[in-house]
């Protein structure tokens, strides 16, 4: 797998997670050729060749081996849990109360199967979609991923002494929006588990120092109206705990960030949710970290620009950390 497939690969969960988010806060219409979200819009491509479309009410399990360049779900896309699983797509989408099943709680994905998801690296179809909504995993339904528990494999922070009788794991770590914040929160109680750290789209605190007005204006009146509620239905329950985190969460003052001593690339969009000047505070803050904000760029920095964000996060995490000081900053 290449390092583009490969990193695509581990952000795919963080993905999941984020657009699931911006499905909740923003009203979707799903049209002949594109779904709309809120004033902007996404294609529908199935007149792609080897494109496939699943109908709301069926269900589709991909064979072992599967490509195609747009799979569209209307129903649910269920991968096996009895056989290696590689699924590779340009784009993934989950329309609005589809299905998106990689193992769930009740149904995990077993220890000993496999399933690789890759989105192919190629461009934004700009003609098509102006509003760069792009390639890769388009969620507007119900996602999970899960695995049953197994043993993993990952260097040791330090080698093993003789009489011994525990060991400290260390790997790199990233994230995105929620799981920026995860992140950060990981390296500050457990700096033994994170050699470095990649964040993109985080935020210390939930308010308009943080959120342009905007955003604030949109989302705190859904919240309100949910949380007055009495009773939810599974799909708003979920809703109320994606609106709970991005209204009340998360609660971290920039003094925290000082105990982050990993090498740590703070990304950000220059049109992001979140403020750049915000994301800067995050990088000012932390000892050892650069700044990365990226020009033309909103809140989902990993799919509109994902070959150079997968090669530069690569980047961080296989070169050595360079402290740029004095004379340094000549250069």
């Amino acid at each position: 797998m290449t390092t583009v497939n490969r990193l695509i690969g581990v952000l795919l969960v963080l993905i999941g997670a984020s657009t699931a988010q911006a499905q909740m806060v923003m009203h979707t219409t799903v049209l002949p050729d594109r779904v709309l979200i809120g004033g902007e819009f996404t294609p529908r491509r199935l007149d792609l060749p080897n494109s496939r479309g699943v109908a709301p009410g069926t269900v589709f399990e991909p064979e072992a081996d599967s490509s195609f360049t747009y799979l569209e779900v209307g129903g649910t896309l269920r991968v096996s849990r009895t056989h290696d699983t590689r699924l590779s797509v340009t784009t993934l989408a989950i329309l609005p109360m589809a299905t998106f099943d990689f193992g769930t709680v009740a149904d995990p994905i077993p220890a000993n199967i496999r399933i690789e998801l890759t989105i192919n690296d190629v461009p934004i179809d700009l003609t098509r979609d102006p509003f760069q909504w792009g390639n890769g995993l388009i969620n507007f339904g119900h996602a999970t991923m899960v695995g049953a528990e197994k043993t993993a494999f990952l260097p040791l922070a330090s080698g093993v002494a003789i009489g011994s009788t525990s060991v400290t794991l260390s790997a790199d770590v990233i994230g995105w929006s929620d799981g920026g914040i995860n992140g950060l929160l990981l390296a500050m109680r457990h700096p033994e588990k994170v050699k470095k750290l990649a964040v993109t789209g985080a935020n210390l605190w939930p308010d308009t120092v943080a959120v342009y007005q905007e955003v604030w204006d949109m989302v705190r009146p859904m919240y309100a109206a949910m949380k007055k509620k009495t009773t939810r239905t599974p799909e708003e329950k979920n809703e109320y705990k994606l609106l709970n985190l991005l209204c009340e969460q998360p609660h971290i003052p920039l003094t925290a960030l000082h105990t982050i001593h990993c090498p740590t690339l703070v990304i950000g969009g220059d049109h992001d949710v979140i403020k750049p000047e915000h994301t800067m505070q995050i990088a000012s803050n932390i000892p050892h970290s650069y700044l990365w904000i990226l020009p033309n760029s909103g809140h989902s920095t990993p799919v509109a620009y994902s070959a150079l964000f997968n090669k530069t996060v690569d980047d961080f995490f296989s070169r050595p950390f360079r402290e740029i000081k004095g004379e340094a900053r000549f250069y």
